[in-house]
């Protein structure tokens, strides 16, 4: 546990030892993750000289007990879509999911993100553009509405929309159907790229390029300033591949014609990193850290930055949803509901676990000190 002393007092791990004065801060605060937080009262200098005068002068016991649970449970935000981090923001679309809420992070209290108005149709999936290089326009939102339309919300910009003929699967603007879209900050089409099979994955940056899979087994990488395909990956025999960006030139691929886990260099060299059944319809955790995704038969996989060999992160259990990958630390919710976190260098070892209070509707979001999970009963926010 963690236990601080005082509003803006360091916090500090326990078993620990920490000065107390009754002249001074006498709240105690302690979190543990996975844990309910407290906090408790020492008693001020008026207490302790009034308890002497009366004769019950006693030594000062403080007993706090933390119960495994949440930090707080939004029941108003059951329904609807996310949580989404956008930026340094957590948003969730509203029950009726028209409207994009920001969500606050010492309980939950939620309003309406400002700048966004009502949207037309369901938001499914929602986040932040970054800036533009060199510094041409600032970030932007982007949200997917129903099933075909891109909605682009630029600061400080026109907001503008586009539908596509197929299904839009995934962020930022992939069609299902094996067409690829790209655009400027102001909606303008610079390109349409059409893949030689229907997408089985999302986007991801490689570089100066976007990595994808094909439903054939196939990877291929699209030129971010003309939509140029060309072939990274020769088709599998329509076997499900995942391709994961690992640094600004290689590419993971996980699965194929020879299941398994290969680095592609950008020189085209394959190097093995151990097996892998990468699930890719399941949304892979992409970060500084490593990358983290579901295998096809529900185990967590990961490989971190400068790591030969993918382990599967036995400690977490049988998942249905994707995990997420923080710190070095990655976090998923098993199929029997208990939310869990293993670090990427033990990958045997629980860090910590809790029961979810409800059947999980989201796979975990983790943002500075909390991991989200919407669910049954409400979003929980749990201390990591």
């Amino acid at each position: 546990a963690a236990i601080r002393l005082g509003a803006t007092g360091p916090s500090v791990a326990t078993p620990t030892t920490i000065g107390y004065s009754p002249f001074g801060d006498v709240e105690v605060h302690v979190r543990m993750p996975g844990h309910v937080a407290a906090t408790r009262t020492l008693p001020s200098y008026r207490t302790l000289r009034e308890e002497a005068l009366a004769g019950r002068a006693a030594p000062v016991r403080l007993t706090i007990d933390l119960p495994e649970g949440p930090r707080w449970t939004a029941a108003a935000l059951a329904e609807g879509a996310g949580p989404f981090v956008a930026g340094d923001a957590l948003w969730v679309a509203s029950a009726d999911a028209r409207r994009l809420l920001v969500v606050r992070a010492r309980d939950g209290e939620a309003q309406e993100v400002r700048g966004v108005a009502p949207f037309h149709d369901r938001v499914r999936l929602a986040g932040r553009a970054p800036p533009a290089p060199g510094g041409g326009s600032g970030g932007a939102t982007w949200v997917i509405l129903g099933r075909r339309t891109l909605a682009f919300l630029p600061d400080g910009g026109a907001a503008w929309q586009f539908p596509t003929m197929a299904p839009l699967d995934r962020p930022p603007a992939f069609g299902a159907a094996g067409t690829i879209y790209g655009f400027d900050a102001k909606g303008a089409s610079l390109w349409k790229a059409t893949l030689a099979a229907p997408s089985a994955q999302g986007l991801h940056v490689v570089g100066a390029e976007f990595v994808t899979s094909t439903a054939t087994g196939e990877v291929v990488a699209v030129a971010a300033n003309d939509g140029r395909v060309r072939s990274l990956v020769a088709a599998a025999g329509g076997r499900p591949v995942l391709a994961l960006p690992f640094d600004d030139a290689s590419v993971l691929v996980a699965g194929g014609a020879a299941p398994g886990l290969v680095r592609r260099a950008g020189t085209g060299q394959l190097t093995p990193l151990g097996e892998a059944s990468a699930d890719p319809r399941s949304t892979p955790s992409i970060g500084p850290d490593g990358v983290a995704w579901l295998d096809a038969d529900g185990r967590v996989r990961a490989l971190g930055r400068g790591g030969s060999d993918a382990v599967v992160l036995g400690a977490l259990s049988t998942c249905a949803l994707a995990p997420s990958l923080a710190d070095g630390v990655v976090y998923a919710i098993g199929k029997d509901g208990v939310l869990r976190c293993v670090r990427l260098d033990a990958p045997t070892v629980v860090v910590w676990s809790c029961r979810l209070p409800g059947a999980p509707r989201s796979g975990p979001a983790v943002l500075r000190d909390a991991v989200y999970v919407r669910t049954s009963v409400g979003l929980c926010a749990f201390d990591r």
